[in-house]
């Protein structure tokens, strides 16, 4: 799946996120003072399978980003600024792709590579 994700610089306001295979999410470039339980929900799932996803792709190439820099103040990697809803997002698309590159480390894939 290719994905497009564009920042913005209010550190308040959404990623804008499109997929080939989605499109764009309803949540996509709103500041966080207009969204509803739905849309957080919405964020989080995101945040869950495109983390797990990324860490998962990341681990199969080797170029896993070391969960210090996925939470630290670059945020290298994170689509969600720390400080956009209390940095719920931004702290679950990290811990999730921790948890994609650890499930890769742990499988027997890469025995088979």
């Amino acid at each position: 799946m290719g994905i497009l994700v564009i920042q913005s610089d209010d550190p308040h306001v959404t990623p804008n996120v499109s997929t080939n295979a989605t499109g764009s999410f309803p949540w996509c470039g709103a500041h966080e003072s207009s969204l509803d339980a739905a849309d957080v929900v919405s964020i989080l799932n995101f945040c869950r399978s495109e983390g797990y996803a990324r860490g998962w792709n990341d681990a199969v190439y080797s170029r896993v980003i070391p969960i210090s820099k996925m939470l630290g103040d670059s945020a290298t990697g994170n689509f969600f600024h720390r400080d956009l809803l209390g940095g719920y997002p931004h702290e679950e698309f990290a811990r999730s792709y921790e948890r994609g590159a650890m499930a890769f480390a742990e499988s027997d894939l890469l025995s088979k590579m």
